[in-house]
């Protein structure tokens, strides 16, 4: 006889998935990783609310943060800034040129003048901030998909 309680046969609860907390951690941090720490900080939720539990939360925004990071320091490094210019023409949005531009630029110069220090700095801020956001998210919304009672 199985010790699944009846109750969650009749409405089982979704579990999280730590896939999902990444790729939520990804896109809410292209989204709001422009604004310093607190958009940082709010993707991690996101993704701590998707992958639901501390541990889940913590890892896929952990994860989703460096994938950012790691994307940010490398097209910062290898991609001239004037390579960009087709992105108003496309999409008809100059501000959005504005802000990947002025991004890149700043990277760029940061890793020049100091590039141990900008890439430990760059990594620490957006994979430890949205780690711990990822945290407290999964800490909001457990994984309730357990047996204990």
């Amino acid at each position: 006889m199985s010790n699944v309680p009846t109750s969650y046969l009749l409405n089982p609860k979704p579990k999280g998935s730590i896939y999902f907390g990444i790729l939520s951690t990804f896109f809410s941090m292209i989204i709001l990783g422009s604004i310093p720490f607190l958009g940082w900080f709010l993707a991690g939720l996101l993704g701590g609310l998707t992958a639901k539990g501390k541990g889940r939360g913590f890892l896929a925004a952990l994860l989703g943060g460096l994938i950012v990071v790691i994307s940010l320091i490398e097209v910062s490094h290898y991609v001239p800034v004037s390579s960009l210019s087709f992105i108003p023409n496309l999409t008809g949005n100059f501000l959005l040129y504005t802000k990947l531009t002025d991004t890149m630029q700043y990277t760029s110069n940061a890793l020049n003048a100091n590039e141990i220090g900008t890439i430990s700095s760059i990594l620490i801020d957006g994979a430890a901030v949205a780690g711990i956001g990822g945290l407290i998210g999964g800490a909001i919304l457990p994984n309730e998909n357990t047996f204990e009672n």
